[in-house]
């Protein structure tokens, strides 16, 4: 983009003057600088090796997106600003991974920003989390935001490492390990019900309440049980899950296939993955299969 200032407004260069400095008094004065706003270059007199100089200053001007990554990254931060509006950290935080180092093109900077801000916030909810998993009274509450901690923040690049050594560190202690598992299927649960995937959401708290019944989750289960079906949801005829000591192999089998499938559709449609994913859960939701079909959801 070039700018052009004309200089014959007096108080236009002279404001410009002030936050641009040239070396020397001749003519021409020559500028650079940076779509962020940070100046490269400002001198009197004509450069030298004029090619020389245009490269040097390219290279110090960042990556020149195309108009096409331009109308891209203009999506991508009015996407990213409506999902945050919304409380749909998860979908901000998948926009925002997309990498825009090195572009300072207005969109790109106003995503750095936004990511910085998601940044610090997820800081801040990882904190608060570990404060009170180490907190008996707490330590499911805690448990619950640090899952949902990994689901909307860890595909922020620093924030990888710490929230998945906050987590290692959970399944570590055997106190904490049962705990941390039923908080996964109940953080599943609420994610279908925001989904308005309401069956499944059903099948998931019914989940909760017989996998583990004597957990602090078991009481919110049933009320969300009979929340949904007040709504109508059908509690379906098929068999309570199974738990992990009595799935079948037959439904561990059918589980693994159905993931199968689902990762060879991940990059041809997200959508058809995503069915066969939650199919793999619905078939055996205690397996292996299950397990990694729930992570791989994340993803999406």
């Amino acid at each position: 983009m070039l700018l052009k200032v004309v200089t014959e407004d007096a108080k236009t260069w002279t404001d410009w003057t002030r936050k641009y400095r040239s070396e020397g008094t001749g003519i021409p004065k020559v500028y650079v600088v940076r779509a962020d706003g940070k100046q490269i270059y400002g001198k009197s007199g004509a450069p030298e090796a004029l090619p020389r100089f245009l490269a040097l200053a390219l290279k110090s001007s960042g990556r020149i997106p195309s108009r096409v990554e331009l109308t891209q990254l203009s999506g991508d931060l009015k996407a990213a600003q409506a999902a945050i509006k919304a409380g749909e950290i998860q979908k901000a935080t998948r926009i925002l991974s997309r990498r825009t180092e090195g572009i300072y093109a207005e969109p790109a900077l106003a995503l750095q920003k936004l990511e910085a801000t998601l940044i610090e916030q997820g800081k801040a909810a990882l904190a608060a989390a570990q404060t009170k998993i180490k907190n008996t009274e707490t330590a499911f509450d805690g448990l619950l935001e640090l899952v949902a901690v990994e689901r909307d923040y860890s595909r922020l690049q620093p924030l990888r490492k710490p929230i998945a050594a906050a987590v290692t560190t959970v399944r570590k202690d055997a106190a904490l390990r049962e705990l941390l598992a039923t908080a996964e299927v109940v953080d599943r649960a609420k994610e279908y019900e925001s989904q308005k995937n309401l069956k499944l959401a059903l099948k998931t708290w019914r989940l909760v309440q017989t996998e583990h019944p004597k957990s602090p989750a078991a009481k919110l289960a049933g009320e969300r049980i009979a929340a949904l079906e007040k709504q109508g949801v059908s509690p379906s005829a098929e068999p309570t899950p199974k738990s992990k000591k009595t799935v079948s192999s037959i439904d561990e089998k059918r589980a693994a296939f159905q993931l199968g499938l689902g990762k060879r559709y991940l990059k041809l449609s997200r959508r058809k993955a995503k069915e066969y994913f939650e199919k793999a859960i619905e078939l055996a939701p205690m397996s292996k299969a299950a397990d990694e079909a729930r992570k791989l959801l994340r993803g999406l």
